[in-house]
């Protein structure tokens, strides 16, 4: 999924694009947190069916912020 460089430079590991955040946004967690956000935004984009039936707001928000896993990596 991520096509990542390794070099071995006087005893370091550089890593390109880097691994961390970065100012320019390139690094691998900024690509990870790009793709949540995105996610995110698409989840409050969708209107649910069946809002209209119950005491369930009109997006898929509420589910997304209950994956504690996904909730954890952000």
């Amino acid at each position: 999924m991520f096509d990542i460089k390794v070099d071995l430079r006087d005893r370091d590991v550089v890593f390109d694009p880097s691994i961390e955040s970065n100012s320019k946004k390139t690094g691998i967690r900024d690509l990870i947190q790009g793709i949540m956000d995105d996610f995110i935004s698409i989840a409050i984009q969708i209107n649910r069916l069946d809002s209209a039936a119950g005491n369930i707001s009109g997006d898929f928000l509420v589910e997304v912020k209950d994956q504690f896993t996904l909730f954890g990596a952000m």
